[in-house]
């Protein structure tokens, strides 16, 4: 994902669920920004947010959303 490229939407899920997928994400760019883009299943939550930096953005979501 970050790194600077663009990935394909990956299932994601909570530590204590390992097998049970939550939703999807994806990183990339958009109109020159970083993008994620992720999906909540059990809430159909579509979201996405932009930064000026993937890693940060990556690992906010990844901490905090």
């Amino acid at each position: 994902m970050p790194g600077n490229t663009d990935s394909a939407p990956t299932p994601w899920n909570y530590t204590n669920t390992p097998d049970e997928d939550a939703g999807q994400v994806a990183c990339g760019t958009y109109n020159g920004n970083a993008d994620v883009t992720w999906s909540y299943n059990e809430e159909l939550v579509l979201a996405d947010v932009q930064s000026a930096d993937l890693q940060t953005l990556h690992d906010w979501w990844n901490n905090d959303s």
